[in-house]
């Protein structure tokens, strides 16, 4: 009888795995199933797109740049005198700074056995990557007539393209990037690839559509023309308005006209080219420090880290509006300097205070110039970019200082932007804070300035006093 059992055992047992295997072999049988379906399916949209492609395009007229507001902004910034501060003592912290790598190449590995069996070296902002590649998507266009650029499609379309698709969106959110460091990573690659410009844009052209980006190709002459939808308004790009939407030149000749084609059905599911940072930007170790002074506690050393291929990749962004630069994340490296020199500071006095040491440090540690004086135009700074360059304006102050408290406190923060001129404003919720302030959505926003120099939390410009400035709103993306 035991023998009987042990056999009913081993049978029942075997029989499970059996079942078991047969289920797995049938969901593996599925998985391929769907997979064949969808790759079927992108093929046939791109047999439809090659197809559109080959109508005749239509002509449209470019149109100027929308340029900032010009509002005059203030030469030298005010000041209160320092007999008028109350002072505030507190702890000096004198730790090492430890040493900063130096650049290394970065090197993407798939996790998986890949089609892409060669290996693509390229300078991506300074930063050597390595990635895998296939040289059958090394292909030139033959012409660029409307039929011509329809067969580049098709050839494209054969290629181990989403694979290679793969490898750069693993690039592009190891280094934090948004839709627009996506084809800057495409283009550093057709960079690498080719020599002639037209072949260069209609690589970048088929990858970022393919990747689901709302770019569109188009043809001035024999020139080639990458053109971008964004999610957000941009300024000084010149722009052709095709089927109601804007679409942004990406280049630097002058375009009046070009030739593009119109609305067609595969533009469905598109998504606009969107500058917010989800993640913060980490674009290799190209660290250097920037040493700064904090007038309340003189004794203190203080050093904070930035990183310079991150700096060359926010000079080529295109400028954008406000909110984008409050909302964007300083890198980790950088919040962990900030917090080793203030976190010891947060924890001995009130938040009214530790904000006032915010504002005053915003104040004082950092020169100040207008745009206009420093680059000979309008540019706004990302908070990082505070630290690279030898001066700053106000919405450069304001950014890095509501990313300061944003990230030391946890409080609420908007910017203020009046004529000209742009501050901040801080919810301190149930501490009573006295000063001038303003009520946002039913709550109360006290102005902290971080161009009035020595002004305490609660002071407004006196020139700005019965403005009622618009309010930046900006969602944090990385917390």
């Amino acid at each position: 009888m035991k023998k009987l059992v042990i056999l009913l055992t081993f049978v029942s047992g075997a029989l499970s795995l059996f079942a078991q295997g047969n289920l797995k072999d049938e969901f593996e049988q599925f998985k391929k199933q769907r997979a064949q379906e969808y790759h079927n399916y992108i093929s046939e949209r791109n047999r439809e797109f090659a197809d559109f492609l080959k109508r005749e395009w239509q002509q449209f007229e470019s149109f100027k740049g929308e340029s900032l507001p010009e509002e005059p902004k203030p030469k030298r910034p005010p000041f209160v005198p320092d007999t008028n501060l109350r002072p505030i003592t507190g702890p000096v912290i004198d730790n090492p700074l430890p040493a900063l790598p130096e650049i290394k190449p970065v090197v993407v590995r798939p996790g998986k056995p890949s089609v892409l069996s060669e290996k693509l070296t390229f300078s991506f902002y300074g930063v050597t990557l390595e990635i895998p590649f296939s040289a059958k998507m090394k292909i030139g266009g033959e012409g660029y007539s409307e039929e011509q650029i329809a067969a580049y499609w098709e050839k494209m379309s054969a290629t181990p393209y989403e694979d290679f698709l793969n490898v750069l969106q693993e690039q592009a959110q190891a280094f934090g990037l948004n839709d627009w460091g996506v084809y800057r990573l495409v283009e550093a690659v057709a960079q690498k690839l080719f020599e002639n410009e037209n072949d260069r844009i209609l690589f970048c052209f088929f990858l970022l559509r393919q990747q689901g980006l709302d770019v569109k190709i188009g043809r001035s002459q024999d020139k080639l023309c990458l053109l971008m939808a964004f999610s957000t308004k941009i300024y000084e790009l010149s722009y052709f308005t095709l089927d109601g939407k804007k679409y942004y030149y990406i280049g630097k000749d002058k375009l009046d006209r070009l030739y593009t084609y119109g609305k067609n059905a595969t533009d469905k599911g598109l998504k606009e080219v969107d500058l917010n940072l989800s993640l913060p930007l980490n674009i290799g170790d190209a660290w250097k420090m920037r040493e700064l002074k904090l007038k309340k506690f003189p004794g203190m050393q203080m050093a904070l880290p930035y990183n310079t291929a991150n700096i060359a990749f926010y000079s080529d962004m295109p400028l954008t509006d406000l909110p984008v630069y409050f909302a964007t994340a300083l890198p980790q490296k950088t919040e962990e300097y900030i917090v080793k020199y203030f976190g010891d500071i947060r924890t001995k006095c009130s938040l009214p205070e530790f904000v006032g040491i915010l504002l005053n440090f915003v104040q004082t540690s950092f020169d100040y110039q207008t745009d206009e004086e420093q680059f000979g135009r309008e540019k706004y700074f990302y908070p990082e970019e505070i630290l690279a360059y030898p001066f700053c304006d106000c919405e450069d102050r304001a950014a890095f200082f509501a990313r300061l408290v944003r990230n030391l406190t946890g409080l609420e923060v908007v910017g203020l932007d009046y004529p000209g001129h742009v501050a901040t404003a801080v919810c301190f919720g149930d501490v009573a804070v006295e000063g001038d302030a303003f009520t946002h959505k039913g709550h109360r926003y006290v102005v902290c300035d971080p161009t009035y120099i020595n002004a305490s939390v609660g002071m407004e410009m006196p020139q700005y006093k019965g403005t009622t400035p618009g309010i930046i709103e900006f969602k944090d993306e990385v917390r």
